[in-house]
């Protein structure tokens, strides 16, 4: 039982649910590909997606000691890392407007504020978004609720829509791996 497995068949078995209820779906993967993250939302985006949903599973390192994790834990961008923060923050003690280029400024600070003005405005809805589909995956399986996190994941980075990354359980937990593995996990 594999990460690139499991996800995909948890992939198919969405899609088919959601396009029973008449919702178009779109995989970035249908087979056994490797699909960079950046690419993942650029189809996304290209295809005018109403929402990103990225599936995962979890693991823990092979010499990690201590309790096995188990569980569904699902996240959303966090984008205020001190990083970016600081370079807003210097832009704006300039008296720089950030929609207009200057000899302060380049292209690539101008093209990152832009981005976080987009995963702002996405916020409130991707925190929705993932508080949905975590209270849903642990009515319906049982698995331990791990709860809704921000990360910086790239895979969501590019995402110019709702988006939230699931972990849908740990490939290093045999209770987590049994119940993917099932066609009732599946569902």
């Amino acid at each position: 039982f594999s990460e690139k497995d499991g996800t995909l068949n948890i992939s198919r078995e969405l899609k088919r649910q959601l396009q029973n209820k008449g919702y178009p779906v779109i995989l970035t993967r249908d087979q056994d590909a490797v699909i960079v993250h950046n690419a993942r939302t650029a189809i996304a985006n290209r295809e005018k997606a109403k929402l990103f949903i990225s599936i995962h599973m979890n693991s823990l390192p092979p010499d990690h000691k201590g309790p096995i994790a188990e569980g569904v834990e699902t996240y959303i961008l966090n984008n205020t890392t001190d990083q970016s923060s600081k370079r807003l923050a210097e832009l704006e003690n300039k008296g720089l407007d950030p929609t207009k280029g200057s000899d302060l400024t380049s292209q690539t600070e101008v093209n990152l504020i832009l981005k976080d003005l987009v995963i702002d405005a996405n916020l409130s809805e991707s925190k929705r978004l993932a508080c949905a589909l975590q209270n849903h995956m642990i009515s319906v399986t049982g698995q331990k609720n791990r709860g809704v996190k921000q990360a910086m994941f790239m895979v969501l980075l590019g995402a110019d829509m709702p988006s939230a990354l699931i972990e849908a359980g740990f490939v290093t937990s045999q209770k987590d791996r049994k119940l993917i593995g099932s066609e009732h996990g599946l569902r």
